[in-house]
């Protein structure tokens, strides 16, 4: 029995995968909202991480949302995501506003041992998870207002030898000159761990 309960609380590379993608799912859709890319009815509340956050309701962003992070998270369980980042840009010039960064790094012991296991507590990573959705949900005090009509990309920054099919193209960087970066909390599943930050365009040059 103790065995059997030893083996049920330990997280498999997968498991691990699937937590990092379901906090990205989330940051992703906070901070379209939060950031006015998407009116407030295209969203709903939700109860995620002991946190009062939102999960959109609008039907094409779900369908294309679930389905690239879905995608993600099996290149995360193989070990070819190392960044992934969500460019909010100009829609009239499609000059890049913001770009919010996430950086993953998979355990070395993980990278050549897809059998690895974490036996880290469920309820200390999602507290850590918390930490950082707070922090993302709080952006708005410090982020310039953004004034004009936003679109969004994700570009992903993947390890060499990975076939990512039609859905995905090879993008520019979008970078910003002269941004300010704030870099945010992290967590780790001891399996990955997972750097979040923004950079933004100062507000006198919006």
């Amino acid at each position: 029995m103790t065995t059997a309960q030893a083996t049920k609380s330990c997280i498999t590379l997968q498991g691990s995968a699937q937590i990092v993608s379901e906090y990205l799912e989330c940051a992703v859709e906070n901070i379209l909202f939060l950031r006015g890319v998407f009116p407030d009815d295209h969203f709903t509340r939700k109860r995620l991480y002991e946190l009062n956050v939102v999960t959109t309701s609008d039907e094409s962003l779900k369908k294309y949302l679930k389905a690239n992070i879905a995608t993600i998270s099996s290149w995360i369980e193989s070990n070819k995501v190392e960044r992934l980042v969500l460019v909010l840009a100009n829609s009239t010039n499609d000059e890049t506003i913001e770009r919010w960064e996430f950086d993953i790094k998979t355990d070395a012991q993980a990278e050549n041992d897809e059998s690895t296991t974490s036996d880290k507590p469920l309820k200390e990573i999602q507290k850590e998870i918390q930490a950082v959705v707070r922090q993302i949900t709080t952006s708005s005090t410090f982020l310039p207002t953004i004034e004009v009509p936003c679109s969004f990309d994700i570009i992903l920054h993947t390890k060499q030898g990975l076939e990512m099919g039609n859905e995905w193209e090879i993008s520019a960087p979008k970078t910003i000159d002269g941004a300010v970066e704030v870099k945010f909390k992290s967590f780790d599943t001891k399996l990955h761990r997972v750097e979040t930050g923004v950079c933004y365009k100062p507000s006198d040059d919006l």
